[in-house]
């Protein structure tokens, strides 16, 4: 999902966003996650193949949005739930593609190969914003989980032939039954611990916007084979406007 249609899509669900009910404690907004996610990899085994796919992987921006709704608590602790869309996962460093045959054992430079790995989640996120001073209100503190659903994992291919050529491909990770030994297992349902802290002002006579730099860790592996685990973090800020 492109960035510009991010933004035009927060914009849209702000301005759709019901007006604030009864109680003055419920609050609604929206935010855009402007983010970078990397591969965290650990084999218990094999430390020698850790440390390869830790070295040739590397962060991919990681967009998103979430409507949410807040219920404040009292002026210093809200209490906030959101269910929005997420895209994570991480890049494959370039590297040179080899050749030989029988004939001509001495490997031969043929060009080069990169990739991406894509993470379409489903994210529902629960969380608490406290205000830890008093004075200084607009100055928070967040944590809490994200459910991530799985709705989509891929991978994107692309080779580059010293002869000019040049090969792309898309296509969707292959999942078997976690029962299934050294098999590659794809988790439909993980949970990401998040926390962060933020900044927030008045945009007008009802809305706020606030910014807010997070971090977070999945405590569930993305992907597992072979007795290793594919985890990752994100990092990054999100942009937000509340009604």
């Amino acid at each position: 999902m492109k960035l510009t249609s991010i933004l035009l899509l927060a914009s849209l669900c702000l301005h759709l966003s019901p007006a604030r009910g009864q109680s003055p404690r419920f609050s609604y907004g929206v935010q855009v996650q402007t983010r970078i996610s990397d591969l965290v990899f650990h084999h218990p085994n094999s430390p020698g193949y850790e440390k390869v796919v830790r070295e040739s992987a590397t962060w991919r921006f990681s967009p998103g949005i979430a409507p949410w709704v807040r219920y404040q608590l009292n002026d210093r602790v809200g209490f906030q739930a959101g269910l929005g869309y997420e895209l994570s996962g991480y890049r494959l460093k370039e590297f040179v593609l080899q050749t030989s045959t029988p004939q001509n054992p001495e490997p031969v430079r043929v060009g080069t190969s990169k990739g991406t790995k894509h993470y379409h989640d489903l994210n529902l996120s629960l969380g608490v914003k406290v205000k830890p001073f008093k004075k200084a209100n607009r100055f928070y503190l967040s944590g809490g989980f994200s459910q991530l659903i799985n709705i989509g994992r891929y991978k994107t291919i692309i080779i580059n032939y010293d002869n000019g050529d040049r090969y792309k491909v898309t296509e969707p990770l292959v999942s078997d039954s976690p029962t299934v030994v050294n098999k590659p297992y794809l988790t439909p349902v993980n949970v990401r611990a998040d926390i962060g802290f933020g900044f927030e002002g008045k945009a007008g006579a009802n809305a706020r916007w606030y910014i807010e730099p997070m971090f977070g860790f999945t405590l569930l592996p993305v992907y597992t084979e072979d007795g290793g685990e594919w985890r990752q973090y994100v990092t990054g800020i999100n942009i937000g406007m509340a009604l």
